[in-house]
């Protein structure tokens, strides 16, 4: 699955036109690399996203098959670290 696609369908980021942007501007790393919206997601992999003030790390534990509603998005990731600049 696509990483931006990933990152909407999971609820990390509203909607897929905005995950394609941060990756675009390098606000989305994969394993310590960096990031491209078309790039693979598979299980294990480690993302780092930033959202201006606050960022997280966040272990990809499954990779959806088909559209997730809201009660299920957080079976798909694990947050590992989270950090909010003053």
């Amino acid at each position: 699955m696509r990483l931006d696609l990933f990152l909407k369908q999971t609820g990390l980021v509203k909607r897929r036109p905005i995950a394609k942007a941060m990756c675009d501007a390098g606000k989305v790393r994969r394993n310590g690399g960096t990031a491209k919206a078309g790039d693979e997601v598979r299980a294990g992999d480690l993302l780092a996203i930033e959202y201006g003030v606050r960022s997280i790390e966040a272990e990809v534990v499954a990779v959806p098959g088909a559209p997730v509603g809201k009660a299920q998005r957080g079976e798909f990731f694990r947050i590992t670290a989270e950090r909010r600049e003053e």
